[in-house]
């Protein structure tokens, strides 16, 4: 189902019980077999199921899906997770820990401690963009409000100053990487500078990576921290740049669902 909205009717059929949605989420960490987080044997472990936990044969610790995880030593099933995890992906304006907490059932504290961990797990993966990579910038988010008059101010009291014109505008700054048929990348930068562009786009391109851009001068070398060089290319066809050393993806914990990409089994 990557690519394609999960239905609610779907996301039902995918996880009917506590059991599939804990063998969703193994299936989803451990695509090889269980994986031992203490001396690493993979699918070297047997099911207790008095306790509902693995046991390595090996070294025979005992351990769970969630280990290493922001899921870590949690009481709550992981059907509420999954559940959770599919209510935040799939709303696009966002939801509130007490609107969570009323469709989970759960109390509000919970809720706000799941939102947390799970933005958390979706803020650690960072997808590693090749090929052509089109590069851009955009001011995200809603015009600011007028700021209202202190109590006991007159009419004659100076009004708030107006929003500064073109790149002064007070909304965020957005960087938006997208890799063609591919993944994207965003990051709020303070500024449209070198530095600030460079330092955003650090471990975010691969080697083979072709940038195409509006010909910016901030773009001009703001893969240094990358590589030597980037191909860079701009929208009407320029001489590219020189190319970039590989860069490292950045390591995540968290497990796929967080990505917002579910797959049937």
């Amino acid at each position: 189902m990557i690519g394609t909205a999960l239905t609610l009717r779907a996301f039902h059929d995918l996880f009917p019980d506590e059991d599939s949605a804990r063998a969703w989420f193994e299936r989803a960490r451990w695509p090889d077999g269980p994986m031992c987080p203490v001396c690493g044997c993979v699918d070297h472990a047997c099911w207790l199921r008095t306790i509902r936990r693995w046991q390595c044969t090996a070294c025979h610790r005992q351990f769970s899906v969630t280990a290493g995880t922001p899921m870590h030593r949690t009481h709550l099933p992981m059907l509420t997770w999954a559940q959770a995890i599919y209510l935040i992906v799939a709303s696009s304006k966002g939801i509130s820990a007490v609107k969570l907490s009323e469709m989970l059932g759960v109390s509000y504290q919970t809720a706000w401690h799941l939102g947390h961990r799970i933005r958390a797990m979706m803020a650690e993966d960072s997808p590693l963009l090749s090929n052509i990579v089109e590069i851009d910038k955009t001011h995200a988010g809603a015009p600011p409000r007028k700021r209202p008059k202190p109590e006991g101010a007159d009419d004659d009291c100076d009004p708030p100053p107006p929003n500064p014109e073109g790149r002064g505008t007070k909304r965020p700054l957005l960087l938006v990487a997208a890799e063609r048929g591919g993944e994207v990348a965003t990051k709020v930068i303070p500024t449209h500078g070198k530095a600030a562009v460079a330092e955003a786009l650090d471990g975010v391109l691969s080697a083979d990576a072709r940038a195409m851009t509006d010909g910016l001068p901030a773009y001009r070398g703001s893969w240094a921290r990358n590589a030597p060089t980037c191909p860079s290319t701009r929208a009407s066809g320029s001489t590219p740049a020189p190319t970039p050393r590989p860069a490292t993806a950045s390591t995540s914990t968290a497990l796929s669902p967080s990505t917002g990409s579910w797959d049937a089994p």
